[in-house]
């Protein structure tokens, strides 16, 4: 996937999203943007379209969301809040990690949605499948010694590792 494009909308392409059942007609509706996945430009969406796609069955569900959050213990919390106000350019995202956001916040095609969902929810279980086997699930991932928290509002992301303070 490529960072999601600001491009104008194009009223002479037409929506090449199928229609329900997937392998129905498309759409045609306009106007559409290209999508945002590498290699697949020629393909067009169009608003009601992607944001179907971001809500129903092809987006990013909270079972998915909850799954990547493995959240640090309230020291390392702290510490970490601590790291982001002194420092806000730092590793550390406000509000979601970059592979999180970046489904979120891509113009994609229903079936791309879908593959980087499902990306990400293998990545996060893998990771989870690493923590139950060496004995740490449910401990924080930064010291790996204290259980997580989930009040603290900070995490680590288990597909992207990246750290995450919600609002």
């Amino acid at each position: 996937m490529r960072a999601p494009s600001n491009n104008l909308p194009d009223m002479s392409k037409r929506c090449d999203e199928p229609m329900q059942p997937p392998d129905g007609p498309k759409c045609k509706e306009r106007p559409t943007q290209a999508c945002d996945w590498i290699g697949h430009a020629w393909y067009n969406v169009c608003k009601d379209c992607n944001g179907n796609a971001r809500a129903g069955d092809l987006g990013l569900d909270e079972a998915v969301l909850a799954q990547t959050q493995n959240h640090m213990c309230s020291e390392c919390a702290q510490e970490t809040k601590i790291r982001f106000t002194q420092h806000p350019t730092s590793e550390i995202q406000a509000r979601e990690c970059l592979c999180i956001g970046q489904i979120r916040m891509a113009w994609l095609c229903g079936t791309h949605r879908n593959e980087a969902t499902q990306y990400v929810e293998g990545r996060a279980k893998f990771f989870e499948y690493s923590r139950k086997t060496r004995g740490l699930y449910g401990k924080c991932p930064v010291c790996d010694d204290r259980e997580g928290d989930d009040s603290t509002g900070v995490w680590e992301c288990g597909a992207c590792r990246e750290t995450v303070i919600a609002p």
